[in-house]
């Protein structure tokens, strides 16, 4: 018989969970919560390299994102620092660039394919491959040219890597 403690094999986040949104509630924007802090509060022989560690703290902040919508990003080796309105549609516009970049490189990549040497199948995927790439990059680029650009006063800060 197994213990009532094992998910699947593995130990349950539960109780860390319930621990770290007792200690720590639902965190401001602009706020950090170090590594320190936390594994103070889960116990344990726990570090915050373990990945029990990273499962646990995982699991945190995707419920403070699913259920608080606050959204955090991890420090290395400091923390992690929950993001203010600014901050998110900065880390947003970040992420945006960088899947740009690997569909862009993706789709030179399936362009660059010789298609001679294809069999009749696989001339059909890299055709659709290539339709479906080009409508993706015309769509973002008429999206991203759409923005108004932002007023000249206006800065948002930075984040610190």
């Amino acid at each position: 018989m197994m213990p009532g403690n094992l998910f699947f094999g593995h130990l349950s986040t539960d109780p860390e969970l319930r621990r770290l949104l007792e200690a720590f509630g639902v965190p401001k924007p602009d706020t950090m919560v170090s590594y320190e802090a936390i594994v103070e509060v889960i116990g344990g022989a726990l570090t915050f390299t373990t990945p029990r560690f990273r499962t646990i703290t995982l699991r945190w902040r995707r419920t403070l994102l699913r259920e608080y919508n606050l959204d955090s990003l991890v420090k290395r080796g400091e923390g992690i620092t929950f993001l203010s309105e600014p901050e998110r549609l900065q880390a947003a516009e970040r992420d945006f660039r960088r899947g740009a970049k690997s569909m862009r490189k993706a789709s030179i990549r399936g362009g660059l394919v010789d298609r001679s040497k294809l069999d009749e199948s696989g001339v059909l995927r890299a055709d659709k491959f290539q339709e479906a790439a080009t409508a993706i990059f015309r769509s973002a680029t008429d999206l991203y040219t759409a923005l108004p650009a932002p007023p000249a006063t206006l800065s948002l800060p930075r984040l610190r890597r």
